[in-house]
Order: C-alpha cells, then structure tokens, then sequence
C-alpha cells in the first residue's frame, strides 16, 4: 500500500519489483548489523566510507566553529553513522535514540552505537541534552522520516501523500542558531556505503519556519525516488491523517 499510493504511475510488476528488492535489503540490513558486533574499528570503516566534499563540508563548520545538526532517513544503513562519524569529522558526535523495552538488547545496540566515539541522546532528552552541550562543537543525527506526533506536527507533501513531518530538528536548529546538513547512506554494494553529506544551511535561525524541513525531506524523497528499494517502507509512516480527513 505504500508504494502503491507513493508511485501510483508505476504499474503492479513495477511496484512487485520494489517489494522484492525492499525485502533483499531490508534482509541484508538484519545481517549488516549483527555483523557490526563483532566487526573490527577498521572493518566497519571499510564498509563505510565518506566522498571528499562531505568530508571538507565537515572540516569547514568545524573551522568556522559550527555545530550541525545531521538530518537523514531510514535509507541505505542508518546505523552506520556511529561508526563512521568519530572518524570524519572533528565534532563530537551524537545520535538520538528510543531505548528499547528489553533492557539487555538495550544495552547491547546501545554499546555498538558508542564503541568508537559516537554519544547518544534518548528522544526525550534530545532537547535537553543539545541546549547543556551547546558549548561544544557537536554533530547530532536526527532521523527525520519517523512518523511524529500529532501534536506539532509539520504537514507537508511527502512522497505523493499527506504527512506529518517532525521538525524538532529545525527548531533546535533554529534556538542555538546551528548549521543544518542532510546525510545519506548511498549503497555501492551489499555490506558497503558511501556516506554523503550536503549543506541544507549554515545558521538556522537565519531561515524562516518551515523552510529547513520541507529541504531536507525534499533531498530524502529525491534518494527515494532514485533508489527505493534502499528506504524502510515496512513503517507505517503514513498511519496518521491529516485533521479534518477522514479514515477510510
């Protein structure tokens, strides 16, 4: 249903297509992360390496004394980002997260996350965490394609339907006056990626509201579009409606 209503001009063997390369994937992202347990610091570099502009990107807020908030989307392998941070870029860096119900596998996927550098922020400590730390220069992934709360949302046009977008992100940005980057996991081959960077701005709060947002989801959907077997269609990213539609 979901790829149906976000390329409703593909025909059904198309869209199969899709399904069947999703599946392939998402199989493969299973696999990947287990293998992240027992993977060396080198390995996991290996299997994730960062283009040159990014990396000047990087250095150049870094210079300038800038700290930026990392958008991305469940694409490619977003839990590459630990593993790949600490070593591209001289900011600290930080990833949101919601701890799980099971607090063994908690503890596990958290220790993977933070082996080589990368610090972690729970969702509901996000905020708070980022305004204390605003002090130092930081790097903090938000993954922006989650389905939100409905309170506050920021409903947009994503990918052919009606979507309440988070934009917790932009308002932080905003408030500590921060630089905005959108990130992506291209996948060159099964287990590798190529992590790219662009530039969505360089001080928040001198954008107006909504215009952070609607960029860097429009750069998601742009990868979507390109590759869309790589994006975790399994969510219900669509479960809401918006205020004055109806269920059907």
């Amino acid at each position: 249903m979901n790829l149906k209503n976000s390329f409703p001009q593909k025909s059904d063997n198309e869209l199969k297509s899709i399904e069947i390369k999703f599946y392939r994937h998402f199989a493969d992202i299973m696999f990947e992360i287990l293998k992240m347990f027992t993977l060396t610091p080198k390995q996991k570099l290996a299997r994730c390496k960062m283009d040159n502009q990014s990396i000047e990107l990087l250095n150049d807020l870094h210079k300038k004394g800038k700290s930026a908030i990392l958008v991305m989307g469940h694409y490619g392998n977003w839990e590459y980002y630990p593993f790949r941070m600490p070593s591209s870029t001289d900011h600290q860096p930080y990833a949101i997260y919601h701890p799980l119900s099971n607090p063994y596998i908690d503890k596990a996927i958290s220790g993977m996350r933070t082996r080589t550098g990368c610090k972690l922020y729970t969702m509901t400590g996000a905020a708070k965490g980022m305004i204390s730390n605003h002090h130092e220069l930081n790097l903090t992934l938000f993954l922006a394609d989650q389905a939100p709360s409905m309170k506050g949302a920021y409903w947009m046009k994503f990918m052919n339907q009606d979507a309440p977008v988070f934009n917790g992100a932009e308002k932080i940005a905003q408030k500590l006056a921060m630089a905005v980057i959108y990130g992506s996991m291209e996948r060159v081959e099964r287990g590798k990626y190529i992590f790219h960077a662009k530039l969505v701005c360089e001080d928040a709060s001198k954008t107006k509201p909504g215009e952070i947002t609607e960029s860097h989801i429009r750069l998601l959907e742009a990868d979507i579009n390109k590759a869309p077997q790589y994006w975790l269609w399994s969510h219900r990213r669509w479960k809401h409606k918006k205020p004055g539609e109806t269920v059907s």
